[in-house]
This record gives structure tokens, sequence and C-alpha cells, in this order.
């Protein structure tokens, strides 16, 4: 059953030690600034209400109501038409695959267009989808759990609206990483949109970055979050142990949190997202840090509903299907069975070994139990409009990969250096001569490292 959510206060994020010394502070529930009247929310211009009703119970900076026409009758919302706003300064032209108003464009843009269908949470209240595209992202990303792809998606967004990355002062993609981010590693800029580098969250992060910014992140199911780790990092050959070894020498061995030098084995999502090693033992202290990032985050994206939690994310910043398609980067192939890549990473499948994976990664397991939670009660309650929705992000990234991609390759058989990703048995992308003459082919298919050398000639320290 879900909790409801208090509409006018939202209780002080529970105290926590942070490695910068403090946690971040909770932002004021976006339910205080919401009238509440026959069952319709209205939506305030900043963040869309579409997710953010007693079913999302998530907390959003407090800002001022934008006002709506009131819509009582759901069949009614799908045909009125929103008002069509000026594209946002330095928004480039249409890309070459698309003629305005062509077909494939038509369906990429269609949600920025017309509202869809009234979403509908459990007790009934409707919601509606945000209508003017929001800017300020704050993304944390936790290592494989499909934040690289996440993290082409806001660049790509970033660079089509001209917005300000933060950036290392350096030309890595790493701010702080392993350590917490210190805005005094940042190269000089102006006042940032989008923050989506290598980072640790901290409270010096969250206060850095403008105060509207929405704040994102992923998690996966640990059992195959290891393994993915496993092969990525090439723990296998820096070790000389298989996956099974190397999780028994950890288990008995309390202090042994990381591997391979800095890469951590032990709860790595929480890792990331700031907890102490010397908390992720005490259940108390990993539920109540589960709270606050609750309570901090606007979304926290499940790979398990990747596509699902895509189109949540769509709405409530107002982006298009356009803006966040995606290729999936970083991906390694489960094809080829005898990939050199995945030597030692078999594990057995009996439910006694997955338990004793979880048992391990309990602190991780229990923040990822909590997000999955949350989704599935918002894909439930919005079942045929996310099923729609999915189904048409779908064709149209189909449509691209037929367009922009022959075939998908390990990234030691690819030679053009923009689409050779990092890391063990990485796959990456072969372009068609059409698609290497298209800028959002190119963005689409590109490698993390070079999106980010790109963006860092587009952005020269002030």
């Amino acid at each position: 059953m879900i909790m409801m959510f208090d509409l006018f206060f939202v209780a002080a994020i529970t105290a926590h030690i942070y490695r910068s010394g403090e946690r971040p502070k909770s932002p004021q529930s976006i339910a205080a600034v919401y009238n509440v009247d026959g069952g319709i929310l209205y939506n305030d211009d900043l963040v869309t209400d579409s997710w953010l009703a007693e079913s999302l119970s998530t907390s959003l900076p407090n800002r001022q109501i934008a006002s709506e026409t009131n819509i009582t009758n759901p069949a009614d919302q799908q045909a009125r038409q929103i008002v069509t706003k000026s594209k946002p300064a330095g928004q480039q032209a249409e890309d070459k695959t698309t003629k305005p108003n062509s077909p494939r464009q038509q369906a990429a843009d269609a949600t920025t267009k017309s509202n869809p269908p009234a979403l509908l949470t459990p007790d009934g209240a409707i919601l509606k989808r945000r209508h003017s595209p929001h800017n300020h992202v704050t993304f944390i990303k936790t290592h494989k759990c499909a934040s690289s792809t996440i993290q082409n998606i806001l660049m790509r967004y970033g660079l089509k609206h001209n917005l300000t990355f933060t950036l290392p002062k350096g030309d890595g993609n790493h701010i702080g990483w392993p350590s917490a981010f210190k805005a005094s590693q940042l190269r000089p800029s102006k006042q940032p949109d989008i923050h989506c580098y290598h980072s640790v969250l901290s409270k010096e992060l969250l206060e850095f970055m403008p105060k509207d910014a929405f704040n994102l992140a992923s998690v996966r199911d640990p059992f195959t979050q290891l393994r993915s780790a496993y092969i990525y990092y090439s723990w296998h050959g820096c070790s000389q142990k298989s996956l099974v070894d190397l999780i028994n020498d950890a288990i008995n061995k309390p202090t042994m949190f990381k591997v391979c030098g800095s890469t951590p084995v032990k709860n790595p999502v929480l890792f990331d997202l700031g907890m102490v090693y010397t908390d992720m033992d005490d259940k108390i202290k990993v539920e109540e840090y589960i709270k606050m990032l609750d309570s901090t985050f606007h979304l926290v994206i499940v790979v398990d509903y990747f596509y699902e939690s895509i189109i949540i994310m769509r709405d409530m910043l107002g982006w298009s299907n356009r803006e966040v398609a995606s290729f999936v980067v970083n991906f390694r192939s489960e094809v080829n069975a005898n990939d050199p890549s995945k030597v030692g990473a078999d594990m057995p499948t009996t439910s006694e070994f997955r338990q004793r994976i979880y048992d391990y990664l309990y602190a991780d397991k229990a923040l990822y139990d909590h997000f999955k939670s949350k989704i599935e009660t918002i894909i439930s309650a919005n079942k045929n409009y996310i099923q729609q929705e999915v189904a048409a992000l779908k064709k149209y990234q189909n449509e691209m990969m037929e367009f922009c991609v022959i075939k998908s390759v390990p990234n030691s058989k690819i030679t053009d250096s923009r689409f050779k990703p990092w890391g063990n048995g990485a796959q990456g992308y072969i372009l068609t001569p059409e698609g290497l003459k298209n800028d959002t082919c190119i963005e689409m298919a590109s490698s993390e490292l070079n999106l980010v050398k790109f963006i860092s000639k587009q952005q020269p320290p002030l």
C-alpha cells in the first residue's frame, strides 16, 4: 500500500555524515506548492507533476505555481493541444535525417505538441505532463547501471540547447571520483546547467548546482551488476581469480571494499551515492540513508524498467522522444559464450548463491528494492499510457538504428576512435555512410570519452 505524502511538509533528512563531513539538505516538498481541487493537481512550470503525486512520493524545491487549464474529463486531455512555445536559445537546427514536419519528426516530437492521456495514481488523482522543458539536471553516474547511456542522453541534450556542463580542470571524465565532489576541481565556467561526469554525491555538489536542478540517478539488481563490473573492469586480469573466488574472499574479509585498486566491490552504488563504507553494515543507518536519498532525488531510474523510467524522466523534464532516444552505450554481447572477456565470470544460478550475494551486498540490495518498488507502483498506476509511450520510443529508436548503424562489434574491432568505448569486452557501433554524415547519429553512437572531448572543446574555460 502506498504511503500518502504529507502535502505541506517533508520531514528533515535523516542525519548522516558524508565524506565531506555533511550530508545534503533535503529539498522542500513540491506538494507544498500544489493546490488540490477535485482530484486535479495543478502543474508548476518548473518540474511536472506527472509523476510527483502520492504514487511517486519524492520531493522538489518550492517553486511558483504556473496556471493550468482544468481538465476534469481524462478523455478530453488527449485532444487538447499545448500552446507551442518558442525554442530555447541556442537550440541547433533540426538534424539532417529529418525535414520539418516529416513523419519521423512528427512521431519523435509528438510528446511536445499534445498532452498525453491523463495519468492516474492509485487514489485517482489526475496528473499532467510538464509543458515547458527543464534544463537543470544533476546526474550521479552510478557505475554499471546504464549510466553511460543516460549520460549520453544528457550530453546530447546539453549540446543541442547550448547548455553549460560541470567540467574537470583536466581533460578527463572524472570530477573527484572516487573521492567526494569538490567545486575546486572544476574548470572555471558560468553557472552550470548539467552535471553528468563521474562524481561521488556530496552536499557541496548539490549546493553548487542550481537550486532547481533535477536530481537523477540509476540503480540495478546488485547480482547482475556485480558480474557486469567483473567483466568490464577486467577483475580477472588484475586478480587472477574467478568472480566466485573473488566474492568468497570479500565475504571472508569484511574490510575488503575494493578490488584492483580503487574499484568498489561492496555496495558500489551506495558508494557512488556518497555513503561511507563503515556505515554500510549497519541496517538502521542504511535505512536512514535510503530515506535521505529518496527525499533528495527526483527520479531514480531502475535498469530493469529502463524504457519505462526514461518515459517518466521525459515527462518530468518536459523533453521529447528525440531528446531521450538512445543507443545503448558501454554494453557487451551475451551471444558469444566464448568471449575471452567473460573468463571467470560464470556464477551459480541457484537461489541459494544469489541470496548469498544479496546478503553480502545488503545495502545496495535494500536501495535497489526501495526504488524498484516505487517505479513499479508508478508503472502499474499508468500502465496503458507507459506501454504506449515505450512502444513509440522504441519504434523511433529502431528507425534511427536502421538509418545510422550497420552493426555493433567489440571495441577491439573499431577503428574510428569516436565510437570506440572503453572497457573490457565493450561493444561499439559501425555507422552507415549516411550515419557518418549525420550529427545525431554520431552523437548517439559516440563513446563517452569522445563526447567528453567534444564538450571540452565547445566549452573552454572562462
